[in-house]
């Protein structure tokens, strides 16, 4: 018992000593010659105590680690720096001085050249805490291993999909050739790394103009150093100079060709008013120009189209319409629509054409809209309501007098107004939030920002009517940093889409000719090695939109959730035989009663 109560006064007669871990940890442990790295000095005494007192040295290889800058992450101390060697001490004087739990400071190095070097961690004098109590500190420092930046940039392969090059690919050539036919509008670039750190600019899909097109895929090394493959594709032109026209229409009628005076024409009924002139070309590279909504007066009404091909032939035709002035004309029933034009901007129908896509100014409050049946009978109502900023859903129905009914829907999507319309995608301010619009058949390489720190970009690429097909919200880029942008859908799978998008960033996607509104969709990701995983699930298609977010893999599948029908389906297959089983069972029950009651029956009638 004494020798308890005497330890236990040693004990309490002098300061606690409480064991603690001051370490250093880097950002990058394998960075590049020429790569500036953190190396943090961090405190790991226990997150509830405060300490008032402690003293470092900190060594390193000046020869090959270059101080840029040091500063302290909490209340500041005092630092030297000698030539390998900096001392920090801290002594605070007050609470507000005290140092808690954690990173403490900050030392920005250069790395020099390559190799292994440690950057160590002493104790120079005796730490405590707040209460005064001495701290037993265990030093962990850390290496640094450097290397070279990479100079190759020669790659292991280049390729245009479906077709071969007149020449033998080989990483030492840098120029290829090959011819496609006249109808091959886009072809798809791939190339294939050959050291992994190297960035590839330039594949993807690329639109083809007809006659030679240049591609150019641009390689850049680790170390910045850069070339270039080319690849010259040669389209072949079939456009024959032909200006002749296969047809002519007058609203849903056929007009008749004299082709000794080189005119059409057709008679209408004393009702029609106007009608939409369209026509067809020989040469479908050919421009066909006077289409459109002509008035009409009664009698004879002359109207002219000419064609012009690219071959620079052009040649006019003489286009008479006879309005009645008593017979009527049976008008053909139809809730097609021959015309329909949105602010201005006349967009292409046809017997499929049920959703439109298109891309409203941030200024406009409704769409202004021109809606022409191919009927005469036929009306016309149109659900204009005024846009809110996003996806808006307006429907046009025609209908005709026997009940006929068709319903077209355009999807109009307003951007918002305070994004700023950037013109150059490589070249951004980062003062303001910027959107950027590219055309679906444009390339989407991001080549270099620099500037965008803090603001959003949206990224869209777009339809020939301006609505998004998708939309890539960024807020952050590394500097000198390169992307394709790119969301192809695939030509089989209308439900699939590929892309090299990295992790983290939100997409709005079209999915309106696919999915109905109000369809649940499950996503899921392929990462080009065949492994198939869920996303997510329960993402709502909403006027014809959906959004979500990347996670880095290659593919993207859409499918719809299992609906409430075809649950019904499945519990169907359990009750109906139930309820089937249980009707024989109750003529078998009535069948037994009445063989039971046949011989009462006799007897009673011999009485």
């Amino acid at each position: 018992m004494k020798r308890i109560l005497l330890l236990l006064i040693v004990l309490f007669s002098f300061p606690f000593i409480i064991n603690a871990e001051t370490r250093l940890t880097s950002t990058v442990q394998n960075p590049l010659v020429g790569d500036n790295i953190i190396i943090r000095m961090q405190l790991d005494y226990g997150t509830d105590t405060l300490i008032s007192e402690c003293h470092y040295k900190i060594t390193y290889n000046p020869n090959a680690l270059q101080v840029d800058d040091i500063y302290f992450t909490q209340s500041p101390g005092t630092f030297i720096e000698e030539k390998g060697v900096i001392y920090v001490d801290k002594v605070a004087a007050s609470k507000e001085e005290y140092w808690e739990y954690g990173s403490q400071l900050y030392i920005n190095f250069k790395i020099l050249k390559s190799g292994t070097y440690p950057v160590k961690i002493d104790e120079t004098g005796r730490a405590r805490y707040a209460d005064g109590s001495f701290i037993s500190q265990y030093m962990n420092s850390i290496t640094i291993n450097a290397s070279e930046p990479s100079t190759e940039t020669r790659i292991n392969s280049l390729l245009v999909k479906g077709h071969d090059f007149n020449e033998v690919f080989s990483r030492n050539i840098k120029n290829y050739t090959l011819t496609v036919e006249p109808d091959v509008t886009q072809v798809e670039v791939v190339a294939l790394k050959g050291e992994e750190h190297q960035t590839i600019t330039g594949t993807g899909i690329r639109t083809l103009e007809y006659g030679d097109n240049r591609v150019t895929v641009n390689v850049s090394a680790q170390n910045g150093t850069t070339d270039t493959y080319t690849i010259m594709i040669h389209r072949k032109d079939d456009r024959t100079g032909d200006a002749s026209l296969s047809s002519v229409k007058v609203g849903n009628i056929n007009a008749i060709y004299n082709d000794q005076t080189e005119t059409y024409k057709a008679v209408v009924s004393k009702d029609t008013e106007s009608v939409v002139l369209t026509g067809i070309t020989k040469d479908p590279k050919a421009t066909l120009l006077g289409t459109g909504t002509k008035q009409l007066s009664f009698g004879e009404n002359t109207f002219e189209l000419t064609v012009e091909t690219n071959n620079d032939i052009s040649k006019k035709y003489k286009i008479i319409v006879e309005r009645l002035s008593t017979d009527e004309v049976v008008a053909t029933a139809s809730t097609d629509l021959q015309t329909l034009i949105i602010n201005e901007t006349t967009i292409n129908v046809t017997k499929e054409t049920v959703k439109i896509p298109y891309g409203a100014t941030v200024n406009d409050e409704t769409l202004t809209i021109n809606a022409i049946p191919e009927s005469s009978t036929a009306k016309v109502s149109i659900s204009n309501p005024k846009l809110k900023i996003g996806a808006n859903t307006i429907t046009i129905t025609v209908t005709e007098t026997n009940g006929d009914k068709k319903e077209y829907t355009i999807i109009a999507y307003k951007p918002a107004p305070n994004y700023t319309k950037a013109e150059d995608v490589d070249n951004l301010p980062a003062d303001r939030a910027l959107i950027y619009n590219s055309k679906e058949t444009d390339t989407h390489f991001i080549n270099n920002i620099t500037a965008l720190r803090s603001k959003e970009l949206l990224y869209n690429v777009v339809n020939s009517y301006n609505a998004p097909l998708y939309i890539v919200k960024f807020n952050y880029f590394a500097a000198n940093s390169v992307l394709d942008v790119s969301f192809t859908k695939d030509e089989v799978d209308k439900n699939q889409y590929k892309t090299s998008l990295p992790s983290g960033l939100d997409i709005t996607l079209y999915v309106g000719d696919e999915f109905e509104n109000d369809t649940y969709l499950k996503i899921f990701t392929n990462n080009g090695a065949g492994k198939e995983e869920l996303l997510t699930e329960g993402v709502k298609v909403v006027d014809g939109y959906i959004t979500f977010r990347t996670n880095g893999q290659t593919s993207y599948y859409f499918r719809a959730n299992a609906s409430s029908t075809n649950i019904s389906f499945n519990y169907t297959k359990f009750i109906l035989p139930g309820i089937i089983g249980g009707v024989i069972i109750l003529l078998l029950l009535y069948g037994l009663t009445h063989l039971k009651k046949k011989p009462k029956q006799k007897n009673e009638s011999s009485y």
